[in-house]
C-alpha cells in the first residue's frame, strides 16, 4: 500500500522537498495567492480597521484597472508603489497569514495579542502544525531528506519544525 510518499515503490533515496502555497491550504486551510485578499480576519482595534480599510480600497481601484489582474500582480504594484503602500500590503500580508497563529488572552483586565513564537508549545493546538510534523516525520523515515524549501509567506514549517529543525541556508 501506498502512501503518495515514494511513488509505491517503497524506496526513496536523497529527496529534496519544494514546499508550495498548496501545502499551507491543504494543511491548515490558509489562503492561495487567489484567495489571499479575501480580508477574513477581525480587525484588531481602529488602528487595524482604517489599514484593513486602506487595502481594500487600493485592491478594488486595482482590481477596477486590471480586471485580469492576478493578486501576485497587486502585490509586486503595491510593492513597487510609494513607502506607504508598500508598507500596507507587506503588513496585510503579514497580519492575513499570521491570523491562525495569534493568540488571544485576557491579561490584566485587558484583551492582549501575540503572534506565537517558533518554539511556544501553544503552537501544536493550531492549524496545521501537528498535520505539518506528522507529513515530516513520515516523509523522514521513508527519505533521506536533504532539503526543504518553502517560498510561503506564512510560518507553518517553521512552527512544525522549531527552531532546532530549520535554518534560512544557513547551518547552525
Amino acid at each position: 500500500m501506498s502512501n503518495g510518499l515514494t511513488g509505491g515503490s517503497g524506496t526513496c533515496r536523497m529527496t529534496c522537498v519544494l514546499l508550495g502555497a498548496g501545502f499551507s491550504k491543504w494543511a491548515a486551510g490558509l489562503p492561495t495567492a487567489a484567495s489571499l485578499f479575501d480580508f477574513s480576519f477581525k480587525p484588531f482595534g481602529v488602528r487595524e480597521e482604517r489599514k484593513l480599510d486602506r487595502i481594500r480600497e487600493a485592491k478594488q481601484t486595482w482590481d477596477e484597472r486590471n480586471p485580469h489582474g492576478l493578486a501576485e500582480q497587486f502585490v509586486a504594484h503595491m510593492l513597487s508603489s510609494r513607502p506607504e503602500e508598500e508598507e500596507l500590503v507587506l503588513w496585510y500580508l503579514v497580519r492575513r497569514l499570521s491570523e491562525p497563529y495569534i493568540w488571544y488572552e485576557d491579561h490584566a483586565w485587558r484583551w492582549r495579542r501575540h503572534v506565537l513564537m517558533i518554539d511556544e508549545q501553544r503552537k501544536t493546538k493550531r492549524p496545521g502544525v501537528k498535520e505539518v510534523q506528522y507529513f515530516l516525520r513520515e516523509l523522514q523515515r521513508q527519505c533521506r531528506l536533504t532539503g526543504l524549501i518553502t517560498a510561503n509567506y506564512d510560518l507553518l514549517v517553521e512552527y512544525a519544525l522549531g527552531s532546532k529543525g530549520f535554518n534560512y541556508g544557513v547551518v547552525g
